[in-house]
């Protein structure tokens, strides 16, 4: 299992706050086995689910990033040593592979 290396949260502070973001997907990861993408969306639809809007930065031991939104957009941007840096800004745009 590849443990959550890195966690953020942005936009509705409050809400993510309220919910532990960046805590509930690391120990989504590491408790209930998730890949970082699953545990990623699991925690945008509880802050959803209580009002909160925006997205998380999140990245797995093995570098795979996860940017898991409910809102139309949000700055993000993505490189690895097997492809181009790449960036997003809006949610239905592809990210990282």
């Amino acid at each position: 299992m590849a443990a959550v290396r890195s966690a953020s949260a942005r936009v509705s502070g409050e809400y993510f706050i309220c919910t532990s973001a960046a805590h509930q997907v690391c120990a989504r990861v590491q408790w209930k086995g998730e890949d970082i993408k699953t545990a990623g969306d699991a925690t945008i639809k509880a802050i959803g689910d209580i009002g909160g809007d925006g997205g998380l930065i999140a990245m797995d031991g093995k570098g795979r990033p996860a940017f898991p939104m409910n809102s139309s957009g949000m700055y993000r941007g993505w490189a690895s040593s097997t492809a181009s840096a790449a960036t997003a800004i809006y949610a239905d745009e592809a990210g990282p592979h």
